[in-house]
């Protein structure tokens, strides 16, 4: 089961709070891309050698909050990761309308504000496993669980988890 604590399945940099709160707002809403490269590094040798991971992929930005943002930070990130760990970056996802945005809501509002939001932008035969799916934060896990379950649909698992915050 998927949780928002630290657990067997997911690495993170830590908490949510202070220093890292604030570096994870400036990567996501500041426009500081350049933070992916020492962020994504810093993930990355994280990752337990154990997991066996053979390929990364990032929680897809629908195109029009990507174009508001001018990019997908969780996107730079998994680019980051999966060239550190020296596997290939994937866009396994994709986000098939736009939702209101996680972080504005509450826990039963985020439940079910990502319900069929995702789907495969690539065919599961395509997808190496084990998989690590990146995303800046996670709170809930609404996110993380919703695009667990279209790749666990799709026959694609293992499935590991990073995010820089918790």
């Amino acid at each position: 089961m998927l949780s928002a604590c630290a657990t067997p399945h997911m690495v993170s940099l830590g908490r949510h709070q202070q220093v890292l709160k604030r570096v994870t707002h400036q990567f996501k809403y500041g426009g500081h891309r350049e933070l992916a490269q020492v962020l994504g590094e810093l993930l990355a040798a994280g990752v337990p050698a154990e997991w066996g991971i053979k390929a990364v992929s990032a929680v897809p930005l629908h195109s029009r909050r990507q174009q508001e943002r001018g990019y997908n930070q969780a996107e730079l990130l998994g680019q980051q990761v999966a060239q550190s760990l020296g596997v290939p970056y994937i866009e396994a996802l994709e986000r098939k309308w736009s939702t209101r945005q996680q972080a504005k809501l509450t826990k039963e509002e985020r439940q079910h504000n990502l319900d069929n939001a995702f789907g495969l932008a690539t065919p599961r035969y395509n997808i190496p496993r084990p998989l690590l799916l990146v995303d800046d934060v996670t709170t809930t896990g609404s996110t993380l669980i919703a695009c667990r379950d279209v790749l666990e649909a799709a026959d694609i698992t293992p499935i590991y988890y990073a995010v820089l915050s918790r």
